[in-house]
Formats: C-alpha cells, sequence, structure tokens
C-alpha cells in the first residue's frame, strides 16, 4: 500500500512542462503500468489543442449547459478548472 501512495506522489510531483519532462512522464507511467498489470499501456490520442486549453472561446458543450458563463469569465480560469469544467458537461 505505501508503495502505491509514493507511485502515485510521484505522478503528481514528477514535472510535466517542457517536452523532455513530458517524455519522462510517458515513460515513468508505462513502466508503471506494465509492471503493476504486466500490460503496456494503450496509449491515447493527445489534441494540440484541447479545449480546457483555448482561452479564446467556451466550448460548445460547455456554452450549452452553462447559459451564464462569459468568454471573460471562462479566459480567467486555470486550464486545470476548464478541465473540470468541460469533463462535467459532458
Amino acid at each position: 500500500m505505501e508503495s502505491n501512495l509514493s507511485e502515485r506522489a510521484n505522478l503528481v510531483e514528477l514535472p510535466c512542462s517542457t517536452a523532455t519532462e513530458i517524455q519522462s512522464h510517458q515513460e515513468y507511467l508505462q513502466n508503471l503500468i506494465l509492471e503493476l498489470t504486466g500490460t503496456p499501456a494503450t496509449k491515447l490520442p493527445v489534441e494540440s489543442l484541447p479545449p480546457w486549453m483555448n482561452t479564446t472561446t467556451v466550448p460548445p458543450s460547455l456554452e450549452e449547459k452553462l447559459q451564464e458563463i462569459t468568454l471573460q469569465q471562462w479566459g480567467i480560469l486555470t486550464p486545470l478548472q476548464q478541465f473540470v469544467l468541460i469533463k462535467l458537461s459532458r
């Protein structure tokens, strides 16, 4: 159990901003999944500009559900807040 918590902490704390850091994070995660399951993880496609990183438009799926959010309000949300709202609106 303690190992699991340590692995989770590593996943959260590993830097993931630059291309090199992202690659290292992916390799760590791939190795961890292979170690725990015996099966390599399936790679999912990554959008170049996911909706939660675009501060210039409110995604239509969210706009339909949140009639009261303005573009200005959307623009000041953090990418994490935008991501959560999009996921919750689906």
